[in-house]
């Protein structure tokens, strides 16, 4: 947010369905629910497109590898992100992850 602006990260536990690997069910222990969200200048979106893109490089400033390895290890736990975004509005990002019993080892 190069012109300021306000970053907020919200956390709490869902039951609502993850993802394919449940079978549309929801997991047994809920799923952790992290939302970042800023008043930046948001995204386009073409912009948008290009940020989900491991291919592509959104920014001049960077390789563009970093969202790409953020959903390639929330893939890997089992999880999802999305992103809302508009312009002049902010962007959100929700990270889904399901949760486990203590002890219990994700492979």
């Amino acid at each position: 947010m190069p012109g300021g602006g306000a970053l907020s990260i919200e956390t709490d536990v869902t039951q609502s369905p993850l993802n394919e690997r449940w079978s549309g069910a929801t997991p047994p222990f809920g799923n952790l629910k992290l939302t970042i969200r800023d008043t930046g200048r948001g995204m386009t979106d073409s912009e948008l497109e290009k940020a989900m893109n491991p291919m592509a490089k959104p920014r001049q400033d960077g390789t563009g590898l970093g969202l790409a390895c953020i959903l390639l290890i929330l893939t890997r736990l089992g999880g999802t992100l999305s992103i809302d975004s508009q312009p002049e509005s902010g962007t959100a990002v929700t990270i889904l992850l399901p949760l486990s019993p203590a002890g219990h080892q994700v492979h």
